[in-house]
């Protein structure tokens, strides 16, 4: 269907007035308005030029509606129509915003402080030789060996050395070459040959390892715990002895009812200790030769024991010591044995003895003649005599074996 242009409106329109100007005489009748189609043809031509809603638009939009207000009056006078274009947004605006990619944010665990394994470690594996608190007779060769595990992550070349740090230096130079490659979880045995200082005293000797690049370290996680041992030195050591309990005490394995005990112990705390001694404490008086200060764990049925190594025994062997309380001790009641493992790991007693705070010391004999061409692990125990503790507390005088008795 055709549409009406804005001219034809202008022209109707002009008709009109032309028509209401004419004189009376001359007047034509009025035309027959057709309002339908009028109405129509105006429709149409504002619906044509309406705008057009472009792409862009949102599609919620309500179009344009066309309000056509018609107002009839009789002739001569006509009011023209009222068009009215009147634009209505009926959507409701949508508080929902637009779909975004917008990224998740995971939450990223923060990182373990865990170390990094280190190149350069050692640990202790044991005192193959000369024990810490060791006694020794002055100006006297011996040879520490150290037996070492490699648990860094580096292997250890023949260019790495053991070098001297601080203390007191027994050998004959300040570093030495390692043998052998010692690869990550190997052990190796560094012997050093030594010699015992001249003038009684403690003496402590500190070494740590050096890389072939410079670097030393030594044990523990840290790598800055020395390689050492502690030596005893004292004119009253007799090398002479077959075996001596007190001077190789820390060579034995220590235990009470609370477990296994470090050798040389403490002094104190409620596990039990042992003590080797120069200078030992005993009910008599104070003396200036070797002995063995035992004391049982805060128990009821607390004990103290060292096992030795193996001792091949001999033909004329005698097992010889003073024992007696030690002198901070008034209350002491203790018992004191003496017993041997054999190789098949079976226990035999030699002999035991009471002792009690008295003022007197009990000097002991023992031949081991019925033992000669054994190899046994000697045992020195030290337990309450009436189950209390507090009242066990012992001391080994000059515990030896000897070829034979003394004159």
């Amino acid at each position: 269907m055709k549409t009406l242009n804005h001219p034809l409106i202008l022209m109707l329109l002009s008709a009109v007035l032309l028509s209401a100007c004419l004189p009376i005489p001359y007047a034509q009748p009025s035309p027959t308005v057709d309002l339908n189609s009028i109405n129509t043809q105006v429709a149409a031509t504002l619906t044509a030029s309406a705008p057009t809603a472009s792409a862009t638009q949102a599609p919620t939009q309500t179009p344009w509606v066309i309000t056509a207000t018609a107002s009839q009056t009789q002739a001569p006078t006509q009011t023209p129509w009222i068009v009215t274009a009147t634009y209505t947004n009926t959507a409701t605006p949508s508080n929902t915003p637009l779909v975004t990619n917008t990224p998740t944010k995971t939450a990223t665990p923060n990182p373990t402080n865990t170390p990094e394994a280190a190149c350069h470690r050692a640990e202790l594996v044991a005192h193959v030789t000369i024990p810490q608190g060791t006694f020794m007779a002055p100006n006297k060769k011996f040879t520490k060996i150290w037996r070492i595990k490699n648990i860094g992550t580096c292997a250890w070349t023949d260019d790495y050395e053991l070098v001297f740090s601080a203390g007191t230096n027994m050998a004959n130079k300040n570093r030495f070459l390692l043998e052998s490659r010692v690869n990550p979880g190997s052990t190796v045995d560094i012997a050093i040959a030594m010699r015992s200082p001249t003038n009684p005293g403690s003496y402590t000797s500190d070494w740590l390892l050096r890389s072939d690049d410079g670097q030393s370290f030594g044990l523990s996680t840290s790598g800055k715990t020395p390689i050492s041992f502690k030596l005893l030195v004292s004119s009253q050591v007799n090398r002479d002895l077959a075996f001596d309990f007190a001077a190789d005490a820390c060579l034995a394995s220590w235990r009470s009812a609370a477990g296994a005990l470090p050798c040389p112990g403490s002094g104190s705390g409620k596990l039990g200790f042992v003590i080797p001694t120069l200078a030992p404490n005993l009910e008599t008086r104070h003396e200036d030769e070797p002995g063995l200060w035992m004391q049982p764990d805060h128990d009821e049925d607390g004990y103290i024991r060292g096992v030795y190594p193996l001792f091949e025994v001999t033909s004329g062997n005698h097992f010889t010591a003073w024992l007696g309380c030690h002198g901070d001790s008034p209350d002491c009641n203790v018992r004191f044995t003496l017993s041997y493992i054999t190789q098949n790991g079976a226990e035999h007693e030699i002999e035991s003895w009471i002792e009690k705070y008295d003022g007197q010391l009990t000097q002991v004999h023992i031949d081991l003649s019925s033992l000669a061409g054994k190899s046994v692990r000697f045992v020195l125990t030290v337990e309450p005599n009436n189950n209390k503790f507090d009242q066990a507390d012992g001391v080994w005088f000059l515990p030896a074996i000897r070829e034979a008795l003394p004159d």
